[in-house]
């Protein structure tokens, strides 16, 4: 008798609501690409600034990371002053964390669709 309510409360595996979620699910994962390319641009555009060297004035410059702070030079780039840095850093994080948020709401879209109708399950007295 409890197998056949249990087979009576289960819904069919081809719900409407699973495919739309299916549906959301597929389209946010695709946002979740596109914002981690996105993240990915930012942190070598700022690795880039921070690291590498460049040419100024004719002068061969290093990297703000390996160069001491100096009062004034031809090495001072607009770009490669350390305020500058802290902004395209911020501008990194944001992408970053919005990537990994609709990541994490794509894949639970995905294990939603996946699961049993767990009030189905609950009124038919059956254990979780």
């Amino acid at each position: 008798m409890a197998v056949n309510e249990r087979s009576q409360a289960s819904p069919p595996p081809g719900r409407p609501g699973d495919e739309q979620c299916l549906r959301d699910a597929d389209r946010i994962e695709k946002w979740s690409i596109a914002w981690t390319l996105a993240a990915i641009g930012m942190w070598c555009w700022f690795l880039y600034l921070l690291l590498f060297g460049y040419e100024a004035g004719g002068v061969e410059c290093r990297g703000p990371m390996f160069h001491a702070a100096q009062d004034y030079s031809p090495c001072d780039s607009d770009m490669r002053q350390w305020p500058v840095l802290l902004g395209v850093l911020a501008l990194a994080v944001i992408p970053t964390v919005i990537a990994a948020t609709t990541m994490l709401y794509a894949k639970l879209l995905y294990r939603i669709a996946g699961s049993p109708n767990q009030n189905a399950n609950s009124s038919a007295g059956s254990p979780l």
